[in-house]
């Protein structure tokens, strides 16, 4: 508490706020701005240390800037509530000032980055709460649409590192963009906090949004998805008996694909209505490829599905 007033109403209101506990040592919990001053630095210091909680009384507008500086000299977060002309240079000194809204002077309010309207201290709590769910959330949003976009561009990739033919056309990847990812993203917007928002620590203005750690889980995620969606594809074409009477082929026939027109004796079995594949062997890799690229939309938007889930919780 730092304020102007008497140290014997300072004290009262202190013991009546719990900032000072019963049985704690007032002398060397409570000080005017003049005794705080005639302090070196180190004991200055010395002073502000400790979980007991400090009184200052009797200061003005320099002793508070000056209790503001040290607190965060020492690395500690700094918030100053204030509502007078004298309680601006420490809401301006402060990493966030907080004037009152209703009480406060047109100085304090300007030197200030938070101004409570209601002139109650528990908005205050609420507004950092908010805060921090609106950035919870933004990291949510960024976090699942990036390793879900890293998912499709890998899978594209993987599938023109490996020769394979492609398993998602255009339109898919639009729908997959628009509708599988536009949605969950947007509810990943509007989650409530929480329950334990209020205990993590401050981060720090110039932390990065994305560290080293996000970064790694965005590419594992991206690479999973990547190796799903192209590994259902090659499974379909390759190891997969199905009812439908589809000719299984090769890993390497279908890596060399477009080789196909060259193959000797190459022949595969019509099952598809309306296509020729007996006389046109070839077309199985284009215009046989439906199932596999059904299977495939379907494994990335269940993963995707998934990964909304997923994307809720940075841990």
């Amino acid at each position: 508490m730092i304020t102007g007033d008497a140290k014997e109403t300072a004290v009262a209101v202190a013991q009546e706020l719990n900032i000072i506990v019963p049985g704690q040592n007032i002398a060397n919990s409570c000080f005017t701005g003049a005794e705080f001053e005639n302090f070196s630095v180190e004991k200055k210091k010395n002073v502000l240390t400790g979980s007991a909680g400090k009184v200052f009384s009797r200061v003005e507008p320099k002793h508070k800037r000056e209790l503001v500086k040290l607190l965060i000299d020492m690395g500690e977060i700094v918030a100053m509530t204030g509502d007078g002309v004298n309680d601006a240079p420490a809401l301006k000194q402060a990493h966030i000032g907080i004037a009152m809204g209703i009480t406060g002077t047109e100085v304090a309010k300007q030197a200030s980055d938070m101004v409570l309207t209601d002139d109650n201290f528990a908005t205050i709590v609420k507004a950092v709460e908010e805060g921090r769910s609106i950035y919870s959330n933004m990291k949510a949003f960024i976090r699942y649409l990036i390793s879900s976009n890293i998912g499709e561009v890998v899978s594209i990739f993987l599938t023109a590192l490996i020769g394979a033919p492609e398993g998602f056309n255009s339109v898919q990847l639009l729908w997959v963009n628009l509708v599988t990812d536009g949605f969950p993203a947007t509810a990943l917007g509007f989650n409530p906090p929480d329950k334990n928002v209020m205990k993590d620590r401050p981060r720090k203005s110039e932390d990065n949004l994305i560290d080293n750690w996000t970064f790694f889980r965005y590419m594992m995620i991206g690479i999973y998805v990547g190796f799903a969606t192209v590994g259902i594809f090659v499974y379909w074409y390759t190891s997969f008996e199905s009812p439908d009477g589809h000719t299984l082929v090769t890993f390497s026939q279908l890596t060399h694909w477009t080789e196909c027109p060259n193959w000797k004796d190459f022949k595969v079995n019509n099952f598809i209505e309306g296509i020729d594949l007996k006389n046109s062997p070839c077309d199985y890799f284009m215009k046989g490829k439906v199932k596999a690229s059904t299977l495939s939309l379907s494994v990335l938007v269940m993963i995707e599905m998934f990964n909304a889930y997923n994307a809720i919780s940075q841990d």
